[in-house]
């Protein structure tokens, strides 16, 4: 469905679209992950499943859970990566304080109102010495170690947000959280048929719904009312989704729509530069035909030498005068006319 492509787009050169596989089959397959010795033993370099199998699982049908008699073959790059959970916890800590500013400020010694003036003499008194009277231990005295304005944000590059992403997906598959299926099409928008579907599955269990850029309308309004289902779109899942869902629920076109958008911001990374042809990639043309975005155009306004020059400043105008008398050779003779007066 990818390969589809509008005449006023061009994807980007270098490139590639590419389609989830999906074979027929009687039965349902099956992937061994690796033991879990190995895979806390060697966390940062180690894959949770073997690279030369394929990496297949089967689909189920939306409504009644069972098999639909097809497998979908998965891209080890993206669902079979090492689990590295510094990475993880790197990214989470940088979504949740994106945006976090405080602006509490207390007064200190140097801001306190009042003079530098001492207290009471340095000795003869019996009591413990004092400098200032704008002290912490001083009654009226300012704070030894208030709050201060602090911005917590910290960058984070994109290749290690990508990975991250990668990194999640590959643990959510590692541990048996997601689930194929067909599609996500119900008869009528009624919470009671997502309801029944979700009776197959524990009470407790969160789910996050990815469908394709274009999802059915009917199950879009029977989900909201449903706290523990989150529906996202495949150019929408962060960390913070991932993390907070207990099981992962992926449509075919949805997960062939999320597969193309991260191998576009995977290439991405090696093609930024003017040597290179930016157009668009197959994911951002995909998301264009949904949402029927029509592709900007930048047309230059057309000089027509017949018509006088309209400037929205006065100065121009002048400018331009000036520039008029100079080519014409007025304002050398006016020159010559005053030098020799």
């Amino acid at each position: 469905m990818l390969k589809r492509v509008c005449a006023s787009y061009h994807i980007a050169a270098g490139f590639s679209t590419t389609s989830v596989v999906v074979t027929k089959s009687a039965v349902p397959a099956v992937i061994e992950r690796k033991p879990d010795e190995i895979l806390i033993k060697h966390w940062w370099s180690e894959t949770p499943f073997d690279v030369n199998k394929p990496l297949s699982i089967p689909v189920h049908n939306f409504e009644t859970g069972e098999y639909a008699g097809e497998n979908v073959e998965l891209d080890h790059k993206i669902f079979n990566v090492p689990l590295r959970r510094d990475i993880v916890h790197k990214v989470y800590q940088w979504r949740i304080m994106l945006n976090r500013i405080t602006t509490d400020v207390t007064r200190t010694k140097g801001t306190t109102a009042g003079s530098n003036k001492k207290p009471f003499q340095q000795k003869g008194t019996g009591r413990a010495r004092q400098g200032n009277k704008r002290a912490p231990g001083r009654k009226k005295g300012g704070k030894a170690h208030g709050r201060k304005a602090m911005n917590y944000t910290f960058k984070v590059t994109k290749k290690i947000r990508l990975h991250a992403l990668k990194v999640m997906l590959s643990a959510k598959l590692a541990e048996g959280k997601i689930r194929i299926v067909n599609d996500e099409k119900i008869e009528a928008p009624k919470t009671k048929l997502v309801a029944t579907v979700l009776k197959q599955f524990d009470p407790k269990y969160r789910f996050l719904v990815v469908t394709g850029y274009k999802t059915d309308p009917n199950f879009q309004i029977a989900q909201q009312n449903i706290p523990r289902v989150e529906l996202s779109r495949p150019d929408r899942i962060n960390i913070l989704k991932l993390l907070k869902c207990d099981r992962l629920v992926l449509t075919k076109q949805g997960l062939e729509d999320l597969v193309q958008s991260l191998q576009d911001r995977t290439e991405l990374r090696y093609r930024i530069g003017t040597k290179y042809n930016r157009e668009m990639t197959a994911s951002e043309i995909r998301r264009a035909e949904v949402y029927n975005i029509k592709p900007k155009t930048k047309e230059m306004p057309k000089y027509d030498p017949s018509k006088p020059i309209s400037f929205k400043f006065k100065v121009l105008e002048e400018y331009l005068k000036d520039y008029e008398k100079r080519r014409s050779g007025e304002a050398t003779t006016e020159n010559k006319e005053t030098k020799t007066q």
